[in-house]
């Protein structure tokens, strides 16, 4: 057990720290307590183990009271073992010895022995009287000796005579930590430590037992051992058990006074609470401290007595549709079970609740035997396994449901199931499967205009960026007049024409009129895909401050709907905005994030790896950046077929050459432009491809392709390429550069400087802007007067009214070219700083609203039983309101939503303020509103960049910031 031992490490100093107390002559009492299977004989064995310099005598007391002094004999023989004495005459246990005389004699050889004494008493609630008495004796006599009495005994079974005698060490159960410890030190591998915890409560002898006896529910070593636990208890207090039981794991006090006809009083007296055997939760709920408690109770139940209960627990829950599916499955009631099944799933997904929406439509569909009605719900299961960030999962639900739904001829499930499949076509593939399925699904289908059938052509035409297809969509949808199938209709036409930098303008209309839809419609998803659409096109155009303004607001909604692929679209704009400006820590913290839970969205994790490795080359950090290149290549071999995996391949090359392997990416550079930049240019994505290759041509010196690349990719001079997040401009001034042509090159390194200064890109202006004639600066006074401020510039004076934004300006102003952190301007402080990124709720935040769901729970089940309706609508209307806000707070795989940190939240607003109060000054004074526009520099830190030379010099009167 040495090796296996673990844990326990303040139960073991308290008693270790009683031997050295003996050591020096205050001797010590003690009793280890806790349930069978806790530990108990194992910490004293470790104590005694460490007990250097003790002679240590150990007994175990026996289950039979008729052997007198039995734990005495023992501690008498093991003791003239280890010292090498005669010890006690057997003679003076025989009946009618002095018990005085006795008890004295052996305690004055304890005391009177050359080393101090540890003395072990194991299994104390099953000793004989005599051997009580004299623990009882020996326990007042060591307090002035070198003795140590360590006693162990079962929970509730506590010898009254030694309580009061020393101290008492409580045995728990593990730690899930700890268990993982103890699984790994039995079987070598790692474990689900815990499930295997919540099914033992870290009872370390039942953790032993499920390790080795992995194939079994219920051990038989565990039901002998839970079975002695029970076998004491009265028949009363089993028929509450088993009626818990069979409500659950954690049950409310009042369903079980229902289902047996009794008074909660009664049933909470009855209840075994001083064994262990259950623990009182809140006023009105018990729960067992592990399952395996729960197991071992209903096992005991006849199919027969078990549908019986579950058909009577069905009556008493209320309307609360996953218990009473389970409850009436359990009851072999199928049709019941199904509906309530089918209920509970859609309630989670309508809350948020994903992953919970996939266990409840799982077990429902292993209800169904009808192959139609199977194929439909597993529709709805892939819809949910997608969206709880199991896309894998959801692709095989989906097929699985496709080939049901034709084997019944049911076409428009198969329609729903090919729209189910997560999946995505790669680049160049005319036979792929999905893409091949929804074309046959769409020709079996009738031809009148539905919403399946402009959802199919929608997600075709996404699939293949088939413009035409999506235009049959959009047509369609309008036909039919239903705003979300024409947003969806929408969202397609704009994806299909996303990657061609010609159409951002039409692309910022779709994206507006999906809002707009979204809005009036009250679907929070379109109004999020909108704005994110939006972001992408005015950050395309170079408009830095529209799309921080639009930024904002999708941080909000985003959160809301927590779509993975929605959220990856934020974090990307949100990433690179910092990294344009420098904030390259900012950058790497939001990337750090993103790959924790890139699994959700597969195919754009290549992009975050690629990040790390640009961000650790812009740091220097040649050796991170090749650590990072690597995983980068790796994710791209891992990644499902897609058809930006040519864009990978140039982000490979570029790495590769800014790394200085530029053989590896020459041979990529001459792979992608076998055919010519046009045929590049052609495919999706392919200016941010061509984008990467000029870069890479640039590096290795391929001069043979500058040409034909600069002709391709020179009548989108004016765009920052998606996807490198960079004007052509600077690309085009690289190839005119190799060319030899000084005078384009200049042209085209301007245009990236005019870009970067409205983008606010430090980034590029710190390798771009060459040096300035010197001119004589306009003077722009700013004064703060009441409620209002002056701004007087160029013989033009204007009132603006006073707010938070114009204190922030007025304070940059003050300190041209001095970076001002977000929280600072704002007067904002926070306890753990720029690095907070904690829970939108904390743990214990999280229980009490478990908490109150739990009582509002109870209190519909009651209002439900007197047919009280106002209070039941109240209920459940603070019930729905609890769910929402918990949904809101928890992420993909449940995990905690990160609340934003404090100065995540400052930069978001100081951002907002400034950029709003530079938008009303370039109302009356526009060239003073484009300087702003221009030198105010917004994100985590902000500053006025003037320039070297300021075209504007300014006076002002500053007012603290409120």
């Amino acid at each position: 057990m040495g090796a296996r031992f673990v844990g326990r490490a303040a139960e073991t100093d308290q008693l270790v720290g009683l031997l050295s107390e003996a050591r020096a002559g205050r001797g010590a009492f003690a009793l280890i307590t806790g349930e069978p299977g806790i530990g108990r004989t194992a910490l004293a064995q470790h104590v005694s183990e460490a007990a250097d310099g003790f002679d240590v005598l150990w007994a175990t007391c026996w289950a039979n009271d008729q052997v007198p002094y039995w734990a005495l004999v023992q501690l008498a023989r093991r003791f003239a073992v280890v010292t090498g004495t005669p010890g006690v005459d057997r003679e003076w246990f025989a009946e009618g010895t002095d018990r005085f005389r006795l008890f004295d004699t052996f305690t004055q050889l304890l005391s009177s022995a050359e080393r101090p004494q540890l003395v072990v008493v194991d299994d104390l609630h099953w000793a004989d009287v005599g051997s009580l008495r004299y623990l009882e004796f020996l326990g007042h006599q060591v307090r002035d000796s070198r003795i140590v009495v360590v006693g162990t005994t079962e929970d509730g079974r506590l010898p009254a005579e030694l309580v009061r005698l020393g101290t008492r060490v409580p045995l728990a159960g593990l730690s899930e930590g700890e268990t993982s410890e103890l699984l790994h030190a039995l079987t070598g591998r790692e474990s689900d430590a815990g499930h295997v915890h919540r099914r033992t409560g870290g009872n370390p002898s039942l953790v032993t037992e499920i390790a080795l006896h992995p194939g079994k529910h219920v051990p038989e070593t565990v039901r002998h051992v839970l079975d002695r636990r029970l076998a004491h208890l009265s028949l009363d207090a089993m028929e509450l058990l088993t009626v818990g039981a069979v409500l659950g794991a954690r049950f409310d006090l009042r369903e079980v006074a229902a289902m047996t006809h009794k008074s909660v009083m009664t049933v909470r007296a009855a209840l075994p609470f001083d064994d262990g055997v259950v623990v009182q939760g809140d006023a009105h709920t018990v729960e067992f401290p592990y399952t395996l408690m729960r197991d071992v109770i209903l096992a005991r139940l006849s199919p027969a007595d078990e549908v019986a209960l579950h058909r009577r627990a069905a009556e008493v829950v209320g309307h609360d549709p996953a218990r009473l599916a389970a409850h009436f499955s359990r009851a072999c009631h199928v049709p019941e079970a199904v509906r309530y099944g089918v209920e509970a799933g859609r309630a989670a997904m309508r809350s948020g609740a994903y992953e919970a929406s996939a266990g409840h439509f799982h077990r429902t569909v292993a209800l169904l035997t009808d192959p139609g009605k199977r194929a439909r719900l597993l529709v709805e299961l892939a819809g949910a396994q997608r969206l709880s960030g199991d896309p894998a999962a959801a692709m095989a639900t989906a097929r699985q449901a496709l080939e049901l739904a034709r084997a019944v001829g049911d076409h428009e499930t198969a329609g729903w199931a090919a729209l189910a499949d997560g999946h995505q076509s790669p680049l160049g593939e005319t036979d792929w499967t999905p893409v091949r399925g929804i074309e046959r699904v769409l020709a079996e289908l009738p031809g009148d205009d539905s919403e399946l059938r402009v959802r199919l052509l929608a997600r075709l035409a996404v699939d293949t960026g088939d413009g035409a297809v999506a235009g049959q969509a959009v047509a369609m949808a309008r036909r039919l007049d239903q705003p979300e199938v024409i947003m969806t209709a929408l969202v397609a036409r704009h994806d299909t024409l996303r990657w061609r930098p010609e159409t951002v303008h039409e692309r910022l209309a779709i994206a507006a009129e999906t809002v707009e839809l979204g809005a009036g419609a009250g679907v929070l998803e379109s109004v999020a895909e909108g704005r994110l659409r939006q972001v992408e096109g005015l950050l395309e155009l170079g408009q830095r401050a529209a799309a921080e303004r639009v930024l904002a607001e999708c941080g909000l909604l985003v959160n809301q709907t927590r779509n993975p692929l929605w959220h990856h679209l934020y974090m990307t704009a949100t990433a690179r905005l910092r990294w344009l400006e420098r904030d390259f820590a900012a950058a790497a913290g939001i990337t750090r994030t993103m790959l924790d839970g890139a699994d959700a969205v597969p195919w754009v994790t290549p992009m975050w790896h690629e990040f790390v490795a640009s961000l650790a080359l812009a740091e220097g950090d040649t050796a991170g950046a090749a650590e990072a290149e690597a995983r980068f290549v790796a994710s791209v071999a891992a990644a499902p077929p897609h058809w930006t995996r040519p864009m990978w391949q140039a982000l490979a090359a570029r790495l590769a050459a800014r790394m200085g392997r530029l053989a590896d990416a020459r041979l990529t550079l001459d792979q992608l432009l076998a055919e010519g930049a046009p045929a590049v240019i052609d495919r999706r994505g392919g200016l941010a491809c061509l984008a990467c290759l000029a870069e890479v041509a640039y590096l290795v010196g391929a001069d043979e392709y500058a040409a034909d690349i600069l002709t391709v990719a020179r009548p989108y001079a004016h765009v920052v390429v998606l996807f490198v997040w960079t004007p052509m401009s600077h690309y085009l001034s690289l190839l005119a550069t190799m060319l030899g042509d000084a005078a384009e090159a200049e042209l085209h390194r301007r245009s990236t400087v005019d870009i970067a200064r409205r983008m606010g890109a430090r980034l590029w202006l710190d390798d771009l802007e060459p040096p300035q004639p010197p001119v004589a600066p306009d003077t722009a006074v700013l004064a703060h007067e009441g409620d209002y401020w002056t701004l007087d510039h160029a013989g033009n004076t204007a009132r603006l009214r006073h707010g938070k934004g114009m204190a922030y300006l007025a304070r940059l102003l003050a300190r041209p070219g001095v970076e001002t952190h977000a929280l600072h301007l704002a007067g904002e402080t926070h306890p753990n700083g720029a690095n907070d990124l904690g829970p939108h709720l904390d743990a214990r935040a999280k229980a009490a609203y478990q908490e109150r769901l739990g009582d509002l729970r109870a209190d519909l089940a009651e209002a439900t039983e007197y047919h009280d309706l106002e209070r039941a609508r109240k209920a459940r209307d603070e019930m729905d309101a609890l769910v929402r806000e918990l949904a809101r707070t928890v992420g993909l795989r449940g995990r905690d939503r990160p609340n934003g940190s404090a100065a995540e939240r400052a930069r978001i607003n100081v951002t907002r303020r400034l950029r709003s109060t530079i938008d009303r000054i370039s109302e009356t004074h526009p060239d003073l509103g484009y300087h702003l526009d221009t030198a105010i520099r917004t994100g985590t830190f902000c500053s006025y960049q003037p320039g070297p030379v300021p075209s504007v010099s300014w006076r002002v009167n500053i007012v603290p910031s409120e």
